[in-house]
């Protein structure tokens, strides 16, 4: 009687952490919108580049070309795998959608405890999510955590860059109308 309950129990946790990992992309999105709601324009900023960051996804896949593992299995029922379709894996979707997140919300607080560490556990369970229902090899994942990191890095230094012009020029206007009085 235990065992079978302690067997179901472990089976719902598996396809809980499991469930994480694949609707990590938009669990991640509600984490950063949440920290991020108050700072407009670092949120703004991160809801286009995340749509950005998909649209440039889609590219290199179709760009590269490198097929998927051949044995991917659906963790949905709804999913559908056509064998007949080419899907491509690299770089790997989630990961770079997840780590693009991670590092933006981390870039942009400066805080590692609680948010980014549980984008990071996020990150762990899409990495394992993702390679052990054979989406993607290691190197799809690797590649898609390392260019999703990279461009939110080059973003947040783009977007902070930016802030600093406004900032400059802003201030030479508020001196330049001090002068006309």
């Amino acid at each position: 009687m235990y065992p079978l309950i302690i067997t179901k129990m472990i089976g719902k946790m598996r396809d809980f952490i499991y469930g994480i990992g694949y609707f990590s992309e938009i669990i991640m999105m509600l984490i950063v919108s949440f920290v991020l709601i108050l700072r407009p324009v670092d949120w703004f900023v991160y809801i286009i580049c995340v749509l950005l960051n998909g649209i440039l996804n889609g590219y290199l896949k179709n760009t590269i070309k490198n097929n998927r593992p051949y044995n991917s299995m659906k963790f949905l029922h709804t999913e559908h795998f056509n064998k007949d379709v080419k899907v491509y894996g690299m770089p790997s979707g989630h990961t770079q959608n997840v780590f693009f997140s991670l590092v933006y919300l981390y870039l942009s607080t400066h805080q590692f405890i609680p948010w980014v560490l549980l984008s990071c556990i996020i990150g762990l369970l899409t990495f394992i999510e993702r390679g052990l229902f054979h989406n993607h090899s290691l190197l799809q994942l690797i590649a898609g955590a390392l260019l999703g990191s990279v461009l939110a890095y080059v973003i947040v230094y783009a977007r902070d860059y930016a802030k600093i012009i406004y900032k400059q020029q802003t201030h030479k206007i508020v001196e330049l109308n001090k002068i006309e009085i």
